[in-house]
């Protein structure tokens, strides 16, 4: 019987040029008058001055040799366009701009209807990151000072006339953002208090890209002397990768000197002029962040079923790559299926049973879900490259934990990675050429997505359009408790339909704890979230329940939220299985279950006991999910070559990525 594929037209492509205009601020938006917008701004302008003169004398006595520099923070209300070409032309030195949330009106900023009439909507606004030595904040002054007094700005500086009137805000960038945004004090406030004062805590400092290569190096120069200062080191080399504008180093510092800062900021929340410790109030640095992000957390006395696994092996080289924790090759489900690539033996670290993670993704794009009876293996092999390692540290508290050392950045060993896939490693040519979709079912639970693409995000976007490879990237898991303010009596004696309205209802309050976490947030990646389905049929609940029953709703433990300028996210959701919750003792608040039993999908694991490599599990989350999408997208390629064997067609081997991630998300 002749296979009957749909029909799929692909239009002539085209370009289209964009118009031209004049850029000119948004009409709709009241912004205040030339006096209110003098008041506002004059002293904000001053306590950068004094800032500036401040910091000028202390780095001078710490870094001999640096040229006095602070970085330029201007929030605007609304957009000034091409404003880039402006900052360039006085010598300020650009960084970037991001857009932000929105903000509510207020007396001096707010949106007006067609009658010119205040309405409540929210305002867009942006942000516009420079970087100024002395003669730039001059040259910034004289405008200023130009404006403040209604005179002409001179030819090719008139932008900024747009600019001063729409300014909410212009301040220095400071420990705001460095320190308080990115979760590092309130992460260090957490990790104190067990924690002698004369043991060290490790960070990651992340700065801000300079273009020019001499100005970066004069800034490692000066971390490294900023942290000898106060008796810490840094624990890796600098990091440059100049494609996506990443430059960072792991350090250490005494946690005395942690807890210094936090009881300066504890007095002042902007107390940088009262800190004495000038490695954070040092410009160069955009962010502090933790060190060795660790992905998968399972318990360590997990066992299940034993099942029996298709005999034979794949045909084709591999479609799809992971990239992920080692995998175990002695698995009925996995034996002869995969490619291992292990040019860094992380394999080696891991003891007997931990090689979980990346075993159960293997098995979800090898087979799926093991409970499908239709279900076939896939017809290539999946290459695997190990990136993560066990934490030798969680034994002790008897939990299996894969992560990134702290000396090591995931930067890196991506980037590596993918290169060894495509174009080798040095003398060792390319290992899986033929790649096309790259799993990637890990994210750093310490960076949800924020304001601007973290460098991880940045480092994806890059490698798929370099090598024209498709992501598909776990959007993460919530495995916060959800608080749904009645006992487990009453809530068992609702109607399905009120179930599910009551626990939608307290998922929406956390909404602003769902961000998505990175890289999920890459524009280039497909970034897969989870459905509350599976195949494992019918189940005992025991003490368990379901937040979400009979329906095939996002998972609970999904997250989801806007992306970079707004992107929805996730784009697509795939099946992850029925998360279970337990109610927590004494309270309201209901956990997240990790029982290893229907419901959800069954996968292959990585078993304790000696001798036994056919053990299956069942789980749940996003990254299920994730590598199932993989697996369509190879069952997409493998459809797409079949046509093109029918019909003596040729798809440009570049374009098969991009075409695959249109039809998974056709297909949705």
């Amino acid at each position: 019987m002749p296979k009957f594929f749909p029909l799929l037209i692909f239009p002539k492509p085209k370009s289209i040029t964009p118009q031209k205009g004049r850029s000119v601020p948004p009409k709709n938006i009241h912004f205040p008058d030339h006096k209110k917008q003098v008041e506002r701004l004059t002293p904000q302008f001053k306590e950068i001055e004094k800032a500036f003169s401040i910091y000028k004398a202390n780095i001078t006595d710490t870094v001999t040799g640096l040229e006095p520099e602070m970085v330029l923070v201007i929030e605007i209300a609304g957009s000034v366009e091409k404003f880039y070409q402006a900052v360039e032309k006085i010598g300020l030195e650009w960084i970037g701009e991001w857009n932000i949330e929105e903000i509510e009106p207020d007396e001096d900023f707010y949106e007006l209807n067609i009658d010119k009439n205040k309405t409540q909507k929210k305002l867009p606004r942006r942000l516009f990151i420079s970087l100024f030595n002395q003669r730039g904040f001059q040259e910034l002054l004289s405008l200023w000072k130009k404006w403040e007094k209604k005179q002409p700005l001179p030819t090719g500086k008139t932008k900024w006339r747009d600019v001063f009137k729409q300014t909410r805000q212009i301040r220095r960038w400071g420990i705001e953002e460095t320190l308080i945004e990115t979760g590092m004090v309130d992460r260090w406030r957490d990790l104190i208090g067990p924690i002698q004062s004369d043991q060290s805590i490790t960070f990651q400092i992340e700065l801000f890209y300079r273009r020019n290569e001499e100005k970066r190096k004069q800034s490692e120069k000066a971390i490294i002397n900023l942290l000898h200062a106060v008796g810490g080191k840094t624990l890796s080399s600098f990091i440059d990768i100049q494609d996506i504008a990443f430059h960072a180093v792991k350090a250490e510092l005494p946690a005395k000197k942690i807890q210094d800062l936090l009881v300066t900021l504890n007095a002042k929340r902007k107390a940088e002029n009262n800190l004495n410790v000038q490695l954070f109030k040092f410009p160069g640095i955009m962010y502090f962040r933790p060190t060795g992000q660790s992905i998968t957390i399972s318990k360590s006395d997990m066992t299940g079923e034993k099942l029996a696994f298709p005999i034979g092996e794949p045909k084709y080289p591999p479609v799809a790559a992971i990239l992920d924790g080692a995998p175990n090759l002695k698995h009925k489900a996995l034996n002869n299926r995969i490619q291992l690539d292990d040019p860094d033996n992380l394999s080696a670290e891991y003891q007997p049973g931990e090689r979980r993670h990346g075993t159960a993704m293997a098995s979800l794009v090898i087979h799926g879900e093991l409970s499908d009876k239709d279900s076939k293996p896939l017809s290539s092999t999946v290459y695997h490259l190990p990136v993560m390692q066990p934490d030798p540290k969680a034994r002790g508290f008897d939990k299996y934990i894969e992560y990134f050392p702290d000396d090591v950045f995931f930067e890196d060993r991506i980037e590596k990675a993918v290169h060894r896939i495509f174009k080798g490693d040095g003398s060792v040519p390319a290992q899986a050429p033929t790649v096309k979709i790259i799993n990637f079912s890990i994210c750093d639970p310490d960076r949800p997505f924020i304001h601007t693409l973290s460098p991880f995000a940045r480092l994806l976007d890059y490698l798929s359009f370099k090598y024209r490879v498709l992501f598909c990237v776990s959007i993460g898991n919530c495995q916060d408790t959800i608080n749904l303010n009645m006992s487990l009596n009453d809530f068992m004696e609702l109607e399905d339909e009120k179930k599910i309205f009551e626990s939608l209802k307290r998922i929406k309050d956390q909404l602003s704890r769902r961000r998505l976490l990175s890289p999920a947030e890459s524009l280039n990646s497909l970034t897969i979230g989870s459905l509350h389905t599976d195949k494992s049929g019918d189940y005992n609940p025991g003490n368990r329940i379901d937040l979400l029953p009979n329906n095939k709703f996002f998972s609970p433990v999904s997250r989801f939220g806007y992306g970079f300028r707004r992107s929805i996210k996730p784009e697509i959701l795939f099946p992850g299985g029925r998360q279970l919750y337990k109610p927590n003792p004494g309270s309201k608040d209901y956990s997240v279950s990790e029982a290893i039993q229907q419901p959800g999908q069954k996968v292959a694991w990585d078993s304790k006991q000696a001798g036994t490599f056919s053990e299956v599990i069942y789980t749940r989350g996003t990254s299920n999910a994730t590598a199932l999408a993989t697996r369509s997208g190879v069952q997409i390629y493998e459809m797409l070559s079949n046509l093109q064997k029918e019909n003596n067609n040729s798809i440009p081997d570049n374009l098969m990525a991009v075409l695959i991630k249109t039809l998974l998300v056709h297909g949705a």
